[in-house]
């Protein structure tokens, strides 16, 4: 396993209480500085993270894993909120069971009142049609990197709210299908995002068994979450590390996720 082990700091304690000025590095890269008085207690600032390494400094940790898998009772919330701007959602993904059911089982979602706007990835079946990928309100890709395995790439606009066909789920050749669905315009979405499920108003639905390898939300040309799955150091808790807000999203569900091997290992 690869490991960054980081703690370089000069700490000065003197007789007088003197400013002194602190530098954490990773990396031989200064990542954090603290100033203090001399006597001062110091609190080591968020562990740095590094994708395929495992952090053995001075706090938490993280190990990321290959994917995090779900049974159908867990999910994550993201906390954010896609909102009057272009944005576009990367999603790694592969799902554990080859049927589907009638009601959808949702990979990533969010849906509002009737003004707000339904927007996700999901797994259904309508009538004669068979198991597709839905993706509501926007313009989409779909790579297959081998045959239960994809690569969803999702743009929404939101000054084009034309209907667009699902895209069914063929193990090498996705193809629209099925018949498309209108929606309310985008106003003012307050309703976060949800990974292995929809944020139905507030409450989790529509779960699903799947394995996410990583799932990015870009906004504005911007990439505002960037998630990989990981295990956190402290307690073994199995989630998704955010890249850009250095923040660790365990399940919000039941049960447990399960973790994939850990990379690099």
């Amino acid at each position: 396993m690869k490991k960054i082990l980081v703690l370089l700091s000069m700490i000065c304690m003197c007789g007088v209480a003197l400013a002194h000025t602190i530098n954490w590095y990773a990396d031989n890269q200064i990542i954090s500085t603290t100033t203090c008085q001399s006597g001062d207690s110091i609190t080591p600032p968020t562990a740095p993270a590094k994708y395929g390494y495992t952090f053995a400094g001075w706090g938490d940790g993280y190990t990321f894993l290959e994917y995090i898998e779900s049974t159908g009772t867990q999910y994550i919330d993201t906390g954010i909120v896609l909102n009057n701007l272009t944005a576009k959602i990367t999603t790694d993904f592969s799902f554990m069971t080859a049927t589907a059911t009638d009601k959808p089982q949702t990979v990533w979602g969010f849906i509002g009142s009737s003004q707000m706007p339904r927007w996700g990835l999901s797994k259904i079946k309508e009538s004669a049609i068979p198991a597709y990928l839905a993706s509501l309100n926007s313009t989409n890709t779909v790579g297959t990197i081998n045959t239960n395995r994809h690569i969803a790439v999702q743009y929404i606009q939101t000054t084009d709210y034309a209907s667009i066909p699902y895209l069914k789920l063929d193990a090498d050749n996705p193809v629209p299908c099925g018949t498309p669905h209108e929606f309310s315009k985008y106003t003012n979405n307050t309703i976060s995002a949800f990974i292995f499920g929809r944020n139905n108003g507030g409450f989790v639905d529509n779960f699903v068994d799947c394995r996410i390898y990583r799932i990015t939300f870009e906004q504005n040309g911007h990439i505002i979450g960037n998630f990989i799955p990981a295990r956190r150091g402290s307690d073994s808790a199995i989630g998704m590390y955010d890249t850009v807000t250095k923040t660790f999203f365990k399940n919000a569900g039941t049960g447990e996720f399960i973790a994939g091997p850990e990379v690099g290992s």
